[in-house]
This record gives structure tokens, sequence and C-alpha cells, in this order.
């Protein structure tokens, strides 16, 4: 087991605005809402947060696939794009869509191979598997450089 902690309070109330540190000492930032929705600018908010766990967890369980099957990678970049909406049910993040982009130092099969993989590597990423049944994570066909 992995234990890990992040810390965080609030240092402004109107606009809101808070902090952010995780227990490792590379998280450090500070956050709002949204500036569309009154946030602090140059702040991030909870969607960009679960975006950009979301590119690092697919990417790390990308390039492990990808040592596994002994394809050697040049480039492995992935952009995620979110969703927030407000309805009835309240203000949550509808969709999250991966687009990969991946380079290949090897033969057209392994190309072909590690394009399965950056698919599938999107239903064995530990954030997926935390946000399954309520946001849609959709990986779109990798680009392959």
């Amino acid at each position: 087991m992995h234990t890990f902690q992040v810390q965080s309070s609030i240092s402004q109330f109107q606009p809101l605005l808070g902090e952010l540190s995780g227990s490792s000492g590379a998280l450090n930032t500070s956050f709002s809402l949204p500036v569309v929705w009154g946030g602090v600018p140059e702040s991030t908010g909870t969607g960009e947060l679960l975006a950009g766990a979301a590119a690092a967890c697919y990417l790390i369980t990308t390039n492990i696939a990808a040592g596994q099957a002994n394809i050697k990678l040049s480039k492995l970049e992935v952009t995620v794009e979110g969703d927030m909406v407000s309805d009835r049910s309240g203000v949550r993040i509808s969709e999250l869509r991966l687009y990969p982009v991946i380079a290949v130092d090897g033969s057209e099969e392994q190309r072909e191979q590690m394009r399965q993989l950056a698919r599938s590597c999107s239903s064995n990423c530990v954030i997926s598997k935390a946000i399954a049944g309520n946001v849609d994570y959709i990986v779109q066909k990798p680009v392959m450089e």
C-alpha cells in the first residue's frame, strides 16, 4: 500500500482562493473556481487538477505497458480536455477526453502494437478506475508520429 497526503487551506474567501501542497513536496499550487464562475485568475481549479491527474496517470500507465512489451518510445504526450457542467445534480465534471501523441522507435508492427496498447491503457489507470461510472473517460485514437 502507498499512502499519500495533500494539505489544503483557504486563504481568501471572496473570491475564493486556496493553497494546496502534497506530501512529496512536488505539488504546491493555488486553487479557485474557474474564472468564468468568478474564480481567481492564475489559479487552478478542481477540473484542471483532475485532468492533470488523468494525464499523468495515463502517461505512466502507457509508459509501463510499452516497457513490458519491449517497445522503445521516443515521444509520449497527452492533451486532456474536460467538461465541467452545472445541472440538476449540481456542478460536476462530465467528461475527460485524452488525445495521445506517440512516437515509437521500431517496426510498423511495434507501432501498431503500441497504438492498441495506448487505447487499452485507459482502463488500467488508477484515475480512470477511480472515476469510472461518474465521468466519461474517453481516449481518442493515438496520433502516431
